[in-house]
């Protein structure tokens, strides 16, 4: 998981340059990965939920990924 700090192409005036092409080359990757992959979750156990500004869950949800 992220945080706002990790993450290196800031706002304001010290945008990264490369900024825009980073974010491109994530979807471009995200969409390669998601046509020869599918999630698998394990077997169904409850998942908690930790009210905050969005609703998350408490823990990590596992996924593993499978070859289609």
């Amino acid at each position: 998981m992220y945080n706002s700090c990790t993450i290196p192409s800031e706002a304001g005036p010290r945008l990264c340059i490369g900024n825009q092409f980073a974010l491109m080359e994530m979807q471009i990757l995200l969409a390669l990965f998601a046509r020869r992959f599918t999630l698998k979750a394990p077997p169904a156990k409850p998942v908690g939920l930790q009210p905050m500004i969005t609703l998350r869950p408490k823990q990590p949800i596992q996924l593993v990924p499978e070859r289609r």
